[in-house]
């Protein structure tokens, strides 16, 4: 059956954990480590042996929590998840903004925590994806649309040619057959004066 918890919530720990770390929950049910492509569950409240249980403030326990940095970091600047839990000043996934200033590897400063950056990042990404596909299909559609019409227009113009050509070669007959009609009645004319002047 499924259960609570209250932030700080307790899980076992499935490796050495250290105080103000970020942690996964895996599929073991224990916490580790959150790498730099882990936004995590929260962090560790003390430090603990493998085996132990560790208290874990949640992201969304409210107000902001103690992370140790893996590097410099300038107050009020976005903090990017990173290695073995900590947080660096650069990265990829945002976790929090900085209320206080890392000097270096192993400062522990105040972090406002980002909640659901990572999914908001996520959510966005998919529905450029989708604008991009649809874009896609649109002008696909629009090139298959135009490859159509000049098909079709190409057609006609050829029907049209054609229809052209061949009225051209009906005038054309018509015209020899005109042509003829009038050699023969020449020819019948000229025999008919022929005839007339002999018999005087």
């Amino acid at each position: 059956m499924a259960g609570q918890r209250n932030s700080p919530g307790s899980f076992e720990a499935g490796e050495v954990l250290e105080q103000y770390r970020r942690v996964v929950h895996t599929s073991g049910g224990t916490v580790k480590y959150a790498d730099a492509a882990d936004y995590g569950i929260g962090v560790t409240q003390q430090k603990v042996a493998s085996g132990s249980h560790v208290a874990v403030r949640f992201w969304t326990h409210g107000g902001s929590l103690k992370i140790e940095a893996a590097g410099a970091i300038p107050i009020n600047e976005q903090c990017y998840a990173a290695t073995n839990g900590r947080i660096a000043a650069t990265g990829t996934l945002m976790v929090g903004t900085a209320l206080g200033a890392a000097s270096g590897a192993a400062s522990i400063i105040e972090v406002i925590p980002h909640v659901g950056v990572a999914t908001q990042s996520s959510s966005s990404s998919s529905s450029s994806s989708s604008s991009s596909s649809s874009t896609s299909s649109s002008s696909s559609s629009s090139s298959s649309t135009s490859s159509s019409s000049t098909s079709s227009s190409s057609s006609s113009s050829s029907s049209t040619s054609s229809s052209s050509s061949s009225s051209s070669s009906t005038s054309s007959s018509s015209s020899s057959s005109s042509s003829s009609s009038s050699s023969s009645s020449s020819s019948s004319s000229s025999s008919s004066s022929s005839s007339s002047l002999g018999g005087g």
